[in-house]
């Protein structure tokens, strides 16, 4: 998938640091919610975020994302096509950023039904989540388009690189504790990998693309990376159940 992320420097710098700092709250969903603007009464999944109606801004962008329709569908990913798709990617940024400037997004291929994603992402950010919500909401009817909100998980993930790590699905695994509606997690990757200052953003990226960008926000309260030689191998699971335990334990 392609897009666009967080001034150029790509998705995984602002994911991250969007986590970080919600990590780095007290463990409270409440406190977590307070520290990005947001009242945890407007968290994900509430009336509050559902049900706000949508702007003047949110009219403005899907009647140019409409007008423009063919510009958007039609470019590559060929190096010949490069100028072109930043141009392209340029305007999209510009005009959703006069809905929220810290609103991103991303292509998705096209597909063999003639259709292409479109994804609207806050890149992590609660306070963006009924921003996302509305601005998807307020999508006109687009014969080739399917327009998502927030970052999906990705249903067979490999791993993540980040500048000198590169991590393999294959090789994490986590437990879980539960508080409430939330999960505290423990992850565990190869001890090579620990005490250095970008493992933090590597499991965090790695966590986004498993379980999905605002699973991630409604159900974690809170994450712990370890080593793989604290783990028990008879308690630990591998990091790609992460998805079917959060529906199995939380959401039936």
């Amino acid at each position: 998938m392609f897009g666009r992320s967080a001034r150029r420097v790509g998705a995984v710098a602002v994911i991250a640091a969007a986590l970080a700092a919600w990590i780095a709250a007290s463990g409270s969903p409440a406190a977590a919610a307070e520290q990005d603007g947001v009242s945890a009464e407007a968290g994900p999944g509430t009336k509050a975020a559902r049900a706000a109606p949508e702007t003047a801004a949110d009219r403005r962008f899907w009647s140019w994302f409409a007008a423009h329709d063919d510009m958007l569908f039609d470019w590559t990913w060929s190096a010949g096509d490069a100028e072109r798709r930043e141009r392209i990617f340029d305007q999209v940024e510009d005009e959703l950023h006069q809905v929220d400037p810290q609103l991103y997004f991303v292509f998705g291929p096209k597909r063999a039904d003639g259709k292409r994603e479109f994804i609207i992402t806050g890149e992590g950010r609660q306070r963006l989540v009924p921003v996302v919500q509305r601005l998807t909401r307020a999508a006109p009817p687009l014969d080739r388009w399917i327009i998502v909100a927030f970052r999906p998980r990705n249903p067979q993930p490999q791993g993540v690189r980040y500048q000198d790590i590169a991590l393999c699905a294959c090789d994490a695994s986590f437990t879980a504790n539960r508080y409430g509606d939330k999960l505290q997690l423990s992850v565990f990757i190869p001890d090579g990998l620990m005490g250095r200052a970008t493992t933090q953003t590597a499991v965090m990226l790695l966590l986004h693309d498993v379980l999905g960008e605002l699973d991630m926000m409604t159900y974690v309260r809170g994450v712990d990376i370890w080593g793989t030689s604290y783990a028990d191998p008879n308690s630990v699971l591998p990091i790609t159940s992460l998805p079917r335990f959060v529906d199995g334990v939380l959401k039936q």
